[in-house]
């Protein structure tokens, strides 16, 4: 009776890691299926990254210009960006106006561009144009970090030309004052003509005999 016992219980303990066997298998199978599902979220975000390069809907016509400041420029677009590719382009050998307005001429000159460097051929400045056209026409600057030397211009001093008196007028005008006794009345005034152009007056008379040089 005894050894009939060790038996059965044998036997349940057999069966019970069969089935924890089974559970585990079932488990590593589940984490394998996910596991390789899991590169489609990356597939999908680099989808969505290379969307940024695809061409959007543009315009027919261009009744009105909009400006615009990032990627992908396109037909009908304008702005300061837009005028950036146009003199990279230009830079480049391609002729077209540099006028600000992303038109038919910059269109075409920009699907040239991309098919001389291997880019999509979409007619609009996505990511990747615009890293390869503005990049290949940016200057590089070496910047230092030494301290460089403080320049100072030498003092000038500063000369006030002093104005001189270039010529003296005199000015004659007849007097209300005029009687038949005494006969014609006048006044007069002298004026300064100084070499800046301007006048001032020196002095001021009246009566019947003005001076010889006011006659």
């Amino acid at each position: 009776m005894k050894i009939l016992r060790i038996l059965i219980a044998a036997t349940a303990i057999a069966g019970l890691a069969s089935s924890c066997s089974s559970g585990s298998t079932k488990t590593t199978i589940t984490t394998i299926a996910a596991a390789e599902s899991s590169p489609q979220s990356t597939n999908s975000y680099q989808s969505s990254s290379s969307n940024s390069d695809a061409k959007v809907s543009e315009p027919s016509s261009c009744p009105d210009y909009q400006d615009s400041y990032s990627t992908p420029y396109k037909y009908c677009d304008s702005g300061s960006d837009v005028t950036t590719i146009q003199q990279a382009l230009v830079d480049l050998g391609y002729s077209i106006d540099v006028d600000n307005y992303y038109g038919p001429g910059t269109r075409n000159a920009v699907k040239k561009y991309q098919s001389s460097k291997g880019l999509a051929v979409t007619g609009q400045v996505n990511d990747s144009t615009w890293s390869s056209l503005i990049g290949d026409n940016t200057p590089q600057y070496e910047y230092s970090d030494e301290e460089q030397p403080f320049y100072e211009a030498p003092y000038q001093p500063v000369i006030t030309q002093q104005r001189q008196i270039v010529d003296v007028i005199c000015d004659l005008r007849e007097s209300a004052l005029s009687s038949s006794w005494y006969g014609q009345s006048y006044n007069w005034t002298y004026y300064y003509r100084w070499s800046d152009g301007t006048r001032t007056v020196a002095k001021m008379g009246s009566g019947y005999d003005p001076p010889s040089d006011c006659l």
